[in-house]
């Protein structure tokens, strides 16, 4: 996949490299480094000249399409591509988007906007779903998720976590309809049958 977009995206660059603005670090993760062939989301947005960073502040997905729309990239080249890595597991990722109303990229993590609850997903072995209550203001609570880390949530500091809504997590396992069950009752939505099992 190469896809064709001058300028606008750059990609990471060897270790090094002076351009650390633009540089995408390889994270440790299941005891070995997960070498990204993603690109950096420090995207120009083309109609205003100014950098957005899905590493610094979540992106909806619909923007960076227009991005993609703008510089004519590959049809091919989809927003989570962006911020993809190669041990990420599709199915995770697949089931939250398809019952999300919009989604975001924000570092390592996928939030997607569902009826009742927000979810935060790092498709990725030894990670676990996070849900949120829907926030009555989504741009406050995106705004509040950026300034913490999974381990501030996870450990509730400062009660940020409560502050946000923090419903649980899903700790995932061999058995990923079963995993899919769990997000779906503690989302407070009905699992089809055939989704509930394996």
């Amino acid at each position: 996949l190469q896809p064709r977009i001058p300028g606008a995206i750059h990609f990471p660059h060897a270790s090094g490299t002076n351009r650390r603005e633009n540089l995408v670090r390889a994270k440790a993760s299941s005891g070995q480094k997960c070498h990204r062939c993603r690109a950096s989301v420090n995207c120009i947005r083309p109609e205003q000249g100014d950098r957005i960073a899905a590493e610094k502040i979540p992106t909806e997905h619909t923007l960076v399409e227009r991005w993609f729309d703008q510089v004519n990239a590959s049809a091919h080249l989809k927003p989570h591509h962006v911020t993809w890595c190669p041990d990420y597991e599709p199915y995770y990722f697949d089931q939250l988007r398809k019952r999300s109303r919009t989604w975001f990229l924000f570092r390592d993590e996928y939030l997607f906007v569902w009826r009742n609850v927000l979810v935060a997903e790092i498709p990725q072995p030894g990670h676990a779903t996070y849900l949120f209550a829907k926030p009555e203001n989504l741009d406050d609570f995106l705004e509040r998720y950026a300034k913490l880390t999974r381990e501030d949530i996870r450990r509730n500091r400062g009660n940020l976590a409560a502050a946000l809504g923090f419903v649980g997590r899903v700790v995932r396992g061999r058995r990923k309809k079963r995993w899919l069950a769990d997000v779906l009752k503690q989302a407070g939505e009905k699992a089809d049958y055939i989704e509930a099992f394996d």
